[in-house]
């Protein structure tokens, strides 16, 4: 959504705090793994280009802006929906990084709430298009 504002380095960042929500909970489902190739396509990686991973610190340290962390958030809260279930390991990815960047919960709140709306509408488009009028 919003992650052609990041620099290529923060887009290595994020790319391995996906890879950390992700695998959080030890199961991969076709919708996570979806939202990831669409991800990596939105930041310019092509699907064979394997960037750095990196430990969730340093790459929450190359996040260093409150817009780019509030970007961050918004697309990993996404991600963690991607399957239509929010694991407690999800849930504990995102709670670390708020404790990291400082970010209050009614904060967290306000992006949870936008990514639910933002879903809902996307899923009303498609059932718009479905019905072809």
């Amino acid at each position: 959504m919003f992650l052609n504002r990041l620099s290529r380095s923060e887009g290595v960042a994020f790319l391995s705090l996906a890879h950390e929500v992700v695998t959080s909970d030890s199961v991969t489902t076709v919708g996570e793994v979806t939202r990831l190739a669409a991800i990596r396509r939105e930041l310019g990686f092509s699907l064979d280009e394997i960037p750095e991973m990196l430990r969730m610190d340093v790459a929450a340290e190359r996040i260093d802006s409150a817009s780019a962390r509030t970007i961050v958030m918004i697309e990993l809260v996404d991600l963690c929906h991607a399957d239509r279930r929010l694991s407690v390991f999800e849930s504990g990815v995102i709670n670390r990084l708020m404790t990291m960047w400082l970010i209050d919960g009614a904060k967290l709140q306000r992006i949870e709430n936008w990514v639910r709306r933002h879903r809902q509408l996307i899923e009303e488009a498609r059932e718009l298009i479905a019905k072809g009028s």
